[in-house]
């Protein structure tokens, strides 16, 4: 499925058919990710998870910083996905992530799956910790809660049992999800399950909702940058202009200027979509794309055969 036809430098970032063997061609969609609610990131426990890091390239000294770990960004989206594949098109084989990967379907074959002995796919998506861009000192909130009694009088005044430290709502996280060798339709699949995806972290059929801005599309021969620098290079900016709080034009500003600034220091050729002001009409036909169950139908289509027709020529 065709997005913009006439962009000859967009469509030499994609593959025609999915390689067996590397081609380097990177497409790097910049999220970024806005809590739009109390959210919670731990791996156990009631802590979130934090990593003591260097404030930022021209801010000296190090600050704890809330992570929001790879594995909470691209669960959700993979399970945002699976259920768009079983509600159009019925999948040959069941395919869970915890209990078993049918390794035909277009979820396995891009975020790839490991079946155990020699039947494993390697992810063609590459992803790593996402970091918020101020400290933990700043954006965490230890909430209380009680337990809910199921009687008309109520709860019992003062009768909190226990408490969660939360990420507060309208912070931001700049995250990279680089896409390695992908079609067109893969591409489309990805970016689908990003701009759907709306609840993260622990706890989230009550709290965690996301939303997810798509600031620019870089088209490379390798990894662009990092989840890390990024937010380093934000904190720079957010302490240069000495502003007491962040709001999302202020962080989607800082995040373009961070960007231009690595692009100076890359060594491989670089095609930004935001160079010709094509980000916005893009996400206007993926948008297009899923608002209409005929075009989604036709889409995975699609889709379902750049997938058979690499299971036919590999195995």
């Amino acid at each position: 499925m065709e997005l913009l036809p006439d962009n000859k430098r967009f469509q030499e970032g994609f593959v025609e058919e999915i390689p067996a063997t590397p081609n380097d061609n990177y497409v790097n969609i910049i999220v970024l990710r806005e809590t739009k609610s109390h959210t919670v990131f731990t791996t156990e426990g009631s802590n979130l998870d934090v990593e003591r890091v260097r404030r930022g390239y021209d801010s000296s000294g190090f600050m704890d910083r809330i992570l929001m770990y790879k594995r909470k960004q691209i669960a959700p989206e993979r399970r945002k996905g699976k259920a768009l594949l079983r509600k159009y098109f019925a999948l040959e084989e069941d395919c869970y992530l915890m209990d078993g990967m049918c390794a035909k379907c277009p979820d396995c074959i891009l975020y790839g799956y490991a079946a155990g002995g020699a039947d494993s796919q390697e992810s063609r998506i590459l992803t790593d910790s996402g970091f918020t861009i101020r400290g933990f000192e700043e954006l965490e909130e230890n909430i209380k809660f009680n337990a809910i009694e199921d009687t008309t009088k109520g709860g019992v005044a003062g009768s909190a049992f226990n408490s969660r430290s939360h990420l507060m709502p309208e912070v931001y996280i700049p995250t990279v999800e680089t896409l390695v060798d992908v079609t067109q339709n893969e591409f489309i699949y990805v970016l689908g399950n990003i701009l759907r995806t709306t609840r993260y972290g622990a706890e989230s059929n009550r709290q965690g909702t996301i939303k997810n801005h798509i600031v620019d599309i870089i088209f490379s021969d390798a990894e662009f940058t990092s989840n890390l620098e990024l937010s380093q290079k934000m904190y720079d900016h957010y302490k240069k202009n000495q502003e007491k709080d962040l709001n999302l034009d202020l962080a989607c500003n800082y995040l373009e200027k961070t960007l231009n600034s690595v692009k100076e220091e890359v060594y491989t050729p670089l095609y930004s979509l935001s160079e010709d002001n094509e980000v916005k009409p893009l996400l206007s036909k993926v948008q297009d794309i899923y608002r209409n169950k005929e075009n989604i139908s036709t889409y995975l289509e699609d889709l379902k055969e750049d997938v058979d027709y690499y299971i036919k020529e590999t195995r």
